[in-house]
Formats: C-alpha cells, structure tokens, sequence
C-alpha cells in the first residue's frame, strides 16, 4: 500500500523503502525483490525498478503481474493498484 496505493496521501516511498528492505522471511526473496522494485518505482529509481523486477520476472514463481509492472517501470510510471470495490 506505501507504494501502490492510488491515494497519494497514503503513499510513502521512503518508509516502503526501509519496509521492503528490512523483509526477512526464507522462501520468500521473490517477494521482497517486488516490494524493493515497487518501492524504487514510486521514488522514481526506475533503472533500480527495471533491475529488480527483471529479476523477478526470470525467476521463478513469476507472474503474469510481474510482467506488467515491468512494462510500467520502463515507461517510467510507478504501479498504482486500483481502490478496493466495496
């Protein structure tokens, strides 16, 4: 949500940042290479973004997500989740 939250009064970058890098579960480094390249995304590091996500991406446990999100980092736009339908 710090990074992706389509509300810009939610989002922050930094504190995603140090969120993502502190992430320490086994088994779950996929994971924390799309946390660290979402976060990099909304602070505008999108040659950091493309780095981790293109890790991500020839990894295993990819997605079809991670695919997009690669395109979004390599037109240079942050990924914004859509709101939540209630």
């Amino acid at each position: 949500m710090l990074s992706t939250c389509p509300d810009s009064q939610i989002r922050d970058g930094l504190k995603a940042l140090a969120l993502a890098q502190k992430f320490q579960f086994e088994g779950y480094e996929t994971t924390k290479l799309r946390l660290l390249a979402l976060a990099n995304g909304e602070l505008g590091d999108f040659a950091k973004a493309i780095e981790l996500q293109e890790r991500v991406v020839t990894g295993e446990g990819a997605e079809h997500m991670d695919i997009d999100r690669l395109q979004e980092f390599r037109a240079h736009r942050p990924v914004r989740m859509e709101a939540p339908i209630v």
